[in-house]
């Protein structure tokens, strides 16, 4: 390239026959021939860019034979640019898509089925190749799990006292490790003082024995055997149990990776103090946004386990979520759970409150029964928690205090954790499913009927993770305060901005954020609504113009989904708004936060790309 342009600098700008000599030799020929060698020099190189530049300083002087060669050679390079671009970005998108699927994975099959789509496309994206080595220690911690449950979970044995005696030197304070409303927890030497009643499975696990404490024993053990059948993997699972009247105890795997309290609170002395009972010489580095949010996921997936068995938890918090080394989690302290199947006579008002303050509903305090909805309500308690790493009690009263402010009105950015790295997009979407305004559902919505369900609450928290882009922790760079609906869309296709439009892009300067995302959504039903156009291309003939009557043709001749359907009229709805700058009709049918507008977008882009899958 430097060779070019130094040979270039020494032609002459005058076109031949301006100040040449009359006969054709002299300065005229040697600006040819300098010119000619230019551009075979830029065709040797090879670059797209090098010789497009050479071929537009050089196009009035190089000879017509010389030229056409050159002309020939740049619409290949810009071809083969072309096709690696394509490449480039198909290779982006099926890496998105490998991320996705290691994300959403809640069982071995499915983490083994992530791994092999996602072995190709490692080094495509860099935060691939976290998740895939998360995604293998997964996969051994599952399979280890799924091995001990199918042995010992769904049979968990009787031990003896002495045993359990033995195995934490007679329930020695230096053994303690946990202390709980009922019982407190011991870290017990299974290799050495099991072996005579213990099976062989549970010879070589790190175990804690939970012991009821004088007087609780009772109702502890009841609730805990009432669930022995269960098995989820992210279940604390009960491998054994101590029937003598001296001493009730519960046998389970040690989580070493401590509770996702004391992970969150590593500052705080206690916290710091548990963690270093379990090994944790020093105190680890704070979860990240993505793993505290996966966290939360796998908590919520057993609780919708256990509902779907008719068992409501009623002590879900960050202290009962426990965590492995992989910071695989598990949800603990079933002990307080009760079947709310309607022959189990178990759904009646009591006046006995499990759950602690600050996760506890309001509704059971006046006298309501615990519920699904009510463990919901703890969910959206600890995810405020996961966001903000302030008290549970009165989170968001307090923040209205700090700030002055409704909770609605509060940015997000004042009170998410900054060691967490949370992206705007992510805290306002988790912000709105905790807790949102009252027109629109929210896990500690003051109406029952108001908060969306646990299932539902899961595929919000599982489209968070996957939509999220790159990798995992605090380098992930935040994307601009209304624009996460334009990200969502352009992860669909693994768009790359043009230098124009980062160049626009930088040109903002604050803005009327509302003006934003208007923007957004017209761009996200513009890049989403093509690729339905693909999906159903065998029907294009007979599909109508409009958008209104495609959408609904869809749905009636080609089996579009009826959810999906309503979210892409909503989409519809707001980009005409945006489009029309019809204010109006913005502020009447428009999204009332950028969370919801983000959500959307995301539903809607996983939908298509469930039926693009398949």
């Amino acid at each position: 390239m430097y060779m070019t342009w130094r040979l270039f600098g020494k032609l002459s700008l005058t076109p031949p026959g301006k100040g040449a000599s009359s006969d054709g030799s002299g300065g005229g020929e040697a600006a040819i021939a300098a010119a000619d060698e230019a551009l075979q020099q830029a065709v040797a190189a090879g670059s797209y860019e090098g010789l497009a530049s050479a071929l537009e300083a050089c196009s009035g002087l190089a000879s017509p034979a010389v030229l056409a060669a050159a002309r020939r050679a740049r619409d290949k390079l810009k071809e083969a640019r072309k096709r690696e671009s394509q490449r480039l970005r198909k290779a982006h998108g099926a890496a998105m898509g490998a991320l996705k699927s290691l994300d959403t994975a809640d069982s071995p099959s499915a983490l083994r089925a992530g791994i092999a789509a996602a072995r190709p496309h490692v080094g495509v994206l860099p935060a691939l190749d976290g998740e895939m080595s998360a995604a293998e220690s997964r996969l051994a911690e599952l399979s280890v799990a799924s091995k001990a449950s199918r042995e010992a979970v769904a049979r968990p044995v009787e031990i003896a006292l002495s045993d359990l005696t033995a195995a934490t030197d007679g329930f020695a304070d230096r053994k303690l490790i946990g202390i709980g409303g009922f019982s407190r927890v011991y870290e017990a030497s299974a290799d050495l003082h099991l072996s005579l009643s213990a099976p062989p499975q549970l010879r070589h696990l790190p175990l804690v024995v939970k012991r009821a404490k004088s007087g609780q024993s009772g109702g502890l053990l009841r609730a805990e055997l009432e669930l022995k059948a269960v098995s989820h993997p992210h279940l604390l699972p009960l491998l054994g149990y101590c029937l003598s009247p001296d001493g009730v105890c519960l046998l389970s795997p040690l989580m070493r990776g401590g509770s996702l309290e004391a992970r969150l609170r590593i500052s705080d002395p206690d916290c710091a103090a548990q963690l270093r009972r379990l090994g944790m010489a020093e105190p680890p580095r704070p979860l990240t946004w993505r793993q505290r949010v996966r966290v939360a996921c796998e908590a919520t997936e057993a609780l919708v386990y256990l509902h779907s068995k008719g068992i409501v938890h009623r002590d879900v918090k960050p202290d009962n979520i426990l965590l492995d080394e992989k910071l695989a989690a598990v949800l603990a302290d079933t002990g307080f759970a009760k079947d709310q199947r309607p022959d189990a006579s178990v759904r009646c008002r009591s006046t006995a409150l499990y759950m602690t303050t600050g996760y506890l509903c309001p509704s059971i305090t006046k006298g309501g029964e615990y519920s699904s909805k009510t463990d919901g309500y703890a969910v959206g308690v600890t995810l405020l928690v996961c966001l903000t790493n302030r008290s549970e009690v009165q989170l968001t009263d307090r923040c209205e205090d700090e700030f002055e402010e409704d909770w609605t009105d509060i940015d997000v950015t004042k009170i998410a954790d900054v060691a967490a790295g949370w992206p705007a997009d992510a805290a306002r979407a988790v912000k709105d499913l905790a807790k949102a305004g009252d027109g629109h559902k929210s896990l500690c919505h003051d109406s029952l009927r108001k908060r969306p369900t646990l299932p539902e609450a899961l595929l919000a928290l599982r489209a968070l993770l996957s939509s999220a882009q790159g990798g995992a922790g605090v380098e992930e760079a935040a994307p601009a305060f209304g624009d996460e609906a334009a990200a969502a869309a352009a992860r669909t296709t693994g768009y790359e901005p043009s230098p124009l439009s980062v160049q626009v892009r930088g040109m903002r300067t604050g803005g009327d954020a509302q003006a934003r995302i208007q923007d957004n959504m017209l761009l996200a039903f513009k890049t989403l609504m093509p690729r339905l156009d693909s999906v159903y291309a065998a029907r294009s003939a007979a599909a109508p113009d409009g958008f209104e009557e495609r959408i609904n043709f869809w749905h009636r001749e080609c089996g579009l989904p009826t959810e999906l359907r309503s979210q892409l009229h909503s989409l519809r709805i707001w980009a005409n708004a945006a489009r029309h700058h019809d204010a109006a009709r913005w502020r009447r049918d428009g999204p009332r936060s950028e969370g919801e507008a983000s959500r959307l977008v995301a539903a809607v882009r996983e939908a298509i790309g469930a039926l693009e899958a398949g």
